[in-house]
């Protein structure tokens, strides 16, 4: 996208907005070890990132959902009535299992 303005001598600026990437660059480095599943999820935040930060937020949020599972950190709690644990309780429950 273009944007023409005048500055303040009346000179007129031309303006690039770059509104996607494809293949976007990659915004942090990835450890080879990084599971093949999470690491798609996250090239794809990549792309998002420089169209809609809030569907980037949410691809890295199911990339961390991604990792609970694959570390076993159970979804459901456990007793007389199943529920789903946010993945706030997740994490804490992995941070007391790996200090």
């Amino acid at each position: 996208m273009e944007d023409n303005s005048p500055d303040e001598s009346g000179e007129l600026l031309k303006h690039i907005y770059i509104k996607a990437y494809h293949p976007a660059p990659w915004i942090i480095h990835l450890p080879y070890k990084c599971q093949k599943q999470v690491r798609a999820i996250l090239v794809a935040s990549f792309s998002l990132y420089w169209m809609n930060e809030n569907s980037c937020a949410n691809k890295i949020r199911v990339s961390i959902e991604s990792i609970m599972d694959a570390l076993k950190i159970r979804k459901m709690t456990t007793g007389k009535k199943k529920m789903r644990q946010t993945l706030h309780k997740r994490i804490v429950k992995y941070g007391i299992k790996n200090k």
